[in-house]
Order: C-alpha cells, then structure tokens, then sequence
C-alpha cells in the first residue's frame, strides 16, 4: 500500500496505527544497495520479517529519506496492526522498537523513533517524501542489483 493511503488507514483512532523513523546500519545500506532484489525490495521484505515476530498481520509502508547534512538514507514509515485490539500502548510499542532496531542492523537507542499515530503531526506523510527524486537518484546510481 502507498504511503499516503497507509497513512489515512493509520490517523482513524480504532486502527492503532504507528509511524516510524529508522536509521539503517551502513552495512545494511551496502547490503540493500548490492542485492540483486534491488534496494527497495530488500527492505521491503526485510521489514516484513521482523515486523512478523511482533505484529504477524501488520500492514505498513515506508518511504526512504536522506537527511539534509550527510546524505544518510534511512526510513520513515507507518504499520497498523489488523487486529488493532491486541496491541497495547503498554506491550506493544516496546516490542515494536526492538523488531525495527533489530531490522535496522542498529542497537542504538537513536536508531528508531516509533510513535502512536495521534503523536504524529499533520503532514507527516508529505514530510517523509519530501527528498523521493533526490533518493531515487541516490538509490538507482549506487544500486549494485541487476534488475534488467
């Protein structure tokens, strides 16, 4: 599902939905920019297995950001549980933390930002596209894959 859309399903208050930020390990960056699935991809459905050990019929989305300073790729994105009823604001968003840091090869307390989504200022989603020609740019001229 698109971002936008993912992020509509997300603001109805009965869906329980959550927005994140992830910073990704530099091995991982290498590691999704050589994979033959294609950067993307690889996140993608890297993400689906560790989001799966704490929410296993989530729906989510992401868009990939760099930042303004470095240039450093990372994720912003939105997960809603399909059984919103089981997830606690107590249980569950500290199992949530620790699926996203073990995704993002990154143990830092630093590394992942998750967040209910009535804590989510408006425009979010706008915000975390804000850079998509730049990082598609990024991803396409480092991008070790051969998807031809």
């Amino acid at each position: 599902m698109k971002m936008a859309a993912m992020c509509a399903v997300a603001a109805r208050p009965e869906m329980n939905g959550r927005a994140f930020s992830i910073n990704l390990s530099e091995d991982l960056v290498k590691e999704a920019l050589a994979s033959p699935l294609g950067f993307t991809v690889f996140l993608q459905r890297r993400l689906k297995r560790f989001l799966k050990r704490v929410l296993p019929k989530a729906d989510f989305a992401f868009a990939i950001d760099v930042t303004d300073e470095t240039y450093r790729l990372h994720l912003h994105g939105v997960v809603v549980p399909n059984q919103p009823f089981l997830w606690t604001r107590s249980k569950g968003p500290n199992e949530l933390k620790q699926a996203l840091r073990k995704f993002a090869d990154n143990q830092s307390k630093q590394a992942v930002e998750a967040s209910p989504w009535s804590d989510v200022p408006e425009g979010w989603g706008g915000y975390s596209t804000k850079f998509a020609s730049l990082v598609t740019a990024m991803i396409t001229e480092n991008d070790g894959g051969d998807r031809h």
